[in-house]
């Protein structure tokens, strides 16, 4: 088994970091870096197999709470005058209805469906030259998919790349670029900051061209022990127009801050980052003039 660099495996008490045994949890970091990086196809489909479980069986299972929520939603949009919740949630999204996403998707799948089966097709290929003769399963794309990268990009050190996007300045740049694409401008706010619930958040407001307050989020910048991992955006507080009150978001990224070493952002984190959403996102909920 190779071992996934960069990962945050917890590992038992009696285990060696270079020999293991390692215990690999189901943390979005951690099970996305163990597909990627484990040769052993059993235990590729265990955490897999565990990964998608997850709330199906014993004391965490959650299907009943599930369906309860679903029936209420249904019951809520049927007192509103709407034919299902999906309807109602579509008065407040910029999309609008239903069919208007629906259009979308299918719009989508059509254009990107034959580019995947290209990929697939040259994926299966790679796999086969190297001596894997089983069927392609989604357990092993992303260790078949790294080793493709590898051999292409024989010279590509993930670990070199991340040295050029140390976070202060990814941040920075992407500040500027928002401002000159958009006019906006982004900066940090102490009077929200005192409303973080751990150091390492950071608060920031999102300010139109004019001067008006359009938006502010927290960013959540770093992995820790009880986070949830991966990079992922949760609503604070939704836009009201009535009240005045604009939108507040919170923007996760789970970089790993190494001793003595500025925190970078490899090319998965950073191309996942949920920042670039920020002013989109912003302008919408308040219903600026380009969405109206």
């Amino acid at each position: 088994m190779e071992k996934a660099r960069g990962t945050n495996t917890a590992r038992s008490c009696r285990s060696q970091p270079s020999t293991g045994p390692w215990l690999a949890t189901l943390e979005e970091e951690t099970y996305r870096g163990f597909l990627q990086h484990c040769g052993d196809r059993l235990q590729r489909w265990n955490i897999w197999q565990a990964y998608h479980s997850r709330g199906t069986t014993g004391k965490h299972k959650n299907s009943l709470p599930i369906e309860e929520i679903r029936s209420q939603r249904q019951a809520q949009a049927k007192v509103l005058g709407y034919p299902h919740f999906a309807a109602l949630s579509m008065e407040t999204k910029m999309a609008g209805s239903t069919e208007r996403v629906n259009t979308f998707l299918d719009s989508l799948a059509e254009q990107v469906r034959p580019k995947a089966q290209e990929e697939l097709q040259t994926l299966t290929g790679f796999c086969q030259e190297r001596g894997f003769r089983d069927q392609l399963q989604l357990w092993d794309v992303p260790y078949w998919r790294r080793k493709q990268r590898q051999a292409l990009l024989a010279r590509f050190d993930e670990a070199a790349v991340r040295e050029h996007f140390p976070l202060p300045a990814v941040l920075e740049s992407l500040w500027q670029v928002l401002h000159d694409l958009l006019g906006i401008t982004v900066g940090e706010s102490s009077q929200l900051a005192a409303k973080a619930w751990h150091s390492d958040v950071r608060a920031f407001e999102i300010l139109h061209p004019s001067g008006e307050l359009a938006g502010s989020f927290f960013l959540d910048p770093y992995a820790r022990a009880g986070k949830h991992m991966g990079s992922w955006t949760e609503p604070a507080r939704g836009c009201n127009t009535l009240l005045g009150q604009p939108a507040i978001d919170i923007r996760d990224i789970s970089v790993t801050p190494l001793p003595g070493i500025a925190p970078c952002l490899t090319d998965t984190s950073f191309t996942s980052m949920p920042l670039v959403q920020v002013a989109v996102s912003c302008r919408a909920a308040c219903r600026w003039p380009m969405y109206c």
